[in-house]
């Protein structure tokens, strides 16, 4: 049922482009391991991947830097294609690739 609504989608158009996540990348935790599956769940805040039906789906999907948060976190753009398409998903990518800079820029590291 999922695949079949994003091949009856692709059939209008070449791509779909989304958010990659519900919510920006969140900075790395401080300590190395979590305590409790509750603990996990809290440090992830509500984190959706929008990933997951492409994936299910068997289409080719990808996702790129589309530009960064306030606090220099990372933001991704998904781009999904025809089955076997993968091709059209790179040129689309490549595209906005030339067309913006984000792909240059680079977060402060500390």
């Amino acid at each position: 049922m999922l695949r079949q609504q994003i091949l009856d989608a692709l059939e209008k158009v070449d791509v779909l482009v989304m958010p990659t996540s519900s919510i920006p990348a969140s900075p790395l935790p401080e300590k190395a391991g979590v305590e409790s599956k509750e603990a996990f769940l809290e440090m992830l805040g509500g984190r959706r991947s929008f990933t997951a039906p492409f994936n299910l789906a068997s289409v080719p999907a990808l996702s790129i830097n589309c530009g960064f948060t306030v606090d220099d976190l990372p933001v991704g753009l998904q781009i999904a294609g025809k089955p076997f398409d993968e091709s059209m998903v790179f040129r689309v990518a490549y595209a906005y690739e030339q067309a913006t800079d984000w792909n240059t820029r680079r977060p402060p590291v500390s």
